[in-house]
């Protein structure tokens, strides 16, 4: 029993499955599937598509780095001709005294101006570059992502093939509670396969999580038509009624006292 349930744990996230009314099924997307079993088919296609997306990721790096380094030159050239600016125009105008110098920092000025544009035009080139950049990682992240969800397919009757494995090694003991074990694991696995068929996609898929949950259905239903197994259920309730009977008389008793008491008596006093 201990080994059955070791290998549940490593297959689905049984707490979580186990209190889901089958009633009130919820409504799963598959992204989320691998919440609540074990998905390494998928986890294999999500490291491959983190791999894939390194060359994006690197591309998207080097353009930022491009973009960054531009804007750096241009700040840099426009300090340089801020600084010019009052050489360019003085104060007091030009005169013979001063206008070589005054030429000399216009032509300067001038010469930081056109290479300011020239970078300015570079620094655009590598921005259109990073929005296609960025837009081809976003496409091809959909894409693989796709790809990887796909894998779920095989990862769903994978897990009920090996359910089902477990329910008819458990359904052969001659010990009752793991008969009941086997009912409640084929119960996960019902919840299971209603929940996440309508997600597989992959026909051969499908039709292998069909055969496997007709079986552990198969299983599941000669186990509660067992008379076995419908006297010891029949004990439990039983004994359960029983209990919460003498509870509620105890209740009833208890209540019946401290209305006998005074309350006074019943208020907790400091020491």
């Amino acid at each position: 029993m201990k080994k059955s349930a070791e290998k549940i744990g490593q297959l689905l996230n049984y707490e979580k499955l186990s209190n889901i009314n089958l009633l009130g099924l919820p409504k799963i997307e598959k992204k989320n599937v691998p919440n609540y079993i074990q998905c390494p088919k998928y986890e294999k296609a999500k490291s491959k598509l983190d791999t894939k997306m390194e060359r994006h990721t690197t591309k998207i790096n080097r353009i930022t780095k491009d973009v960054q380094d531009q804007t750096a030159e241009y700040n840099a050239l426009n300090s340089k001709r801020d600084k010019l600016e009052g050489k360019a125009n003085p104060l007091f105008g030009v005169n013979d005294n001063n206008r070589a110098s005054v030429n000399a920092a216009r032509e300067a000025r001038n010469d930081l101006l056109d290479m300011m544009r020239k970078v300015s035009d570079k620094r655009d080139e590598y921005i259109d570059k990073l929005k296609e950049a960025e837009e081809e990682a976003k496409e091809a992240l959909e894409e693989l992502t796709l790809e990887s969800l796909q894998s779920i397919d095989e990862d769903i009757p994978m897990v009920i093939n090996r359910l089902e494995g477990i329910v008819s090694n458990l359904a052969n003991s001659e010990s009752v509670e793991e008969i009941l074990a086997a009912i409640d694991i084929s119960l996960v696995a019902l919840r299971i396969h209603a929940m996440f068929d309508d997600l597989i996609e992959d026909n051969s898929a499908r039709k292998e999580s069909k055969e496997g949950i007709e079986k552990i259905n198969k299983t599941f239903t000669n186990l509660c038509a067992e008379d076995s197994i419908q006297n010891y259920m029949v004990d439990i309730y039983r004994r359960n009624l029983d209990l919460v009977q003498k509870n509620a008389v105890i209740s009833q008793q208890i209540a019946g006292i401290l209305d006998s008491v005074n309350q006074t008596q019943l208020d907790l006093k400091p020491a």
